[in-house]
């Protein structure tokens, strides 16, 4: 806890206010926090001004809602970037590392968006949507596995006709 203001900083303090000074000026001036500042113009019937400080306060949200919005677009030109390689892959581990990378990029959109939703029912109808996707992706990358395990079958010689073959050669 901070020492107490002393009479003449209290007068000090009524004195600047009524000058018309801020909070945050009187308090670097005085040596004391702001809230000590706010009480004792409080107590002496001063109110400061919070106009300008509301004003601050809705420019910095409309800030931070721009820089949303520009996270949100970013992650969406991800998601439409790794659903278009998503599209052109044919091996299940490119897929499966895509499918990831698609929940992760959505993920993010999704948290960014919910910030600036009015509902949750918006929220969770597009988590579903994605959901469904990953869930395609997953059996889809499975489906390419089983075909080149197939594959990787039907490529390899039966293994009698090879000692048939070590036989044959030898002399």
């Amino acid at each position: 806890m901070t020492a107490p203001i002393d009479e003449a900083r209290r007068n000090q303090i009524v004195k600047l206010a009524q000058a018309g000074k801020s909070r945050n000026d009187i308090a670097k001036e005085i040596g004391c926090s702001p809230s000590t500042v706010t009480r004792w113009a409080h107590r002496a019937g001063i109110e400061f001004d919070r106009s300008a400080t509301q004003a601050a306060t809705e420019a910095r949200k409309m800030d931070l809602k721009a820089l949303r919005n520009e996270a949100a677009l970013r992650t969406i030109r991800r998601v439409l970037d790794l659903d278009d390689r998503f599209k052109d892959a044919t091996d299940s581990k490119t897929l499966r590392d895509l499918a990831a990378s698609l929940r992760d990029a959505s993920s993010a959109h999704f948290n960014v968006s919910r910030l600036d939703m009015g509902s949750d029912a918006d929220t969770e109808t597009a988590k579903a949507s994605l959901r469904d996707f990953i869930i395609g992706a997953k059996e889809r990358a499975k489906e390419i596995e089983a075909e080149q395990h197939r594959r990787d079958i039907l490529e390899q010689p039966d293994q009698p006709e090879l000692e048939t073959r070590k036989e044959q050669d030898r002399p």
